[in-house]
């Protein structure tokens, strides 16, 4: 949602997701030793590191559901491009 755009509405509900997930505060800082989620009127450094953190864990849960298995990076390779070098 853009800040510039806002409409009452759109307030509310994120008014409401921020009051929810604000009890998992204590877990927050219990993984990452920050005080965040903060409120948008709020916003510190902890909440970009927080941000950054959440963002980089599901990138790499991605990543790891989407790694190809040995067999299959071994079809993708074409042996007959490779020359032995001894």
């Amino acid at each position: 949602m853009a800040v510039v755009h806002r409409s009452a509405i759109a307030e509310d509900r994120l008014n409401k997701e921020f009051k929810r997930i604000t009890e998992y505060k204590g877990k927050i800082k219990e993984l990452y030793n920050l005080n965040g989620p903060n409120n948008f009127n709020e916003v510190n450094f902890d909440d970009f590191i927080l941000f950054s953190r959440v963002i980089k864990k599901i990138a790499h849960s991605l990543c790891e559901l989407g790694k190809p298995s040995t067999e299959l990076i071994a079809e993708a390779i074409d042996y007959k491009k490779f020359k032995k070098i001894y």
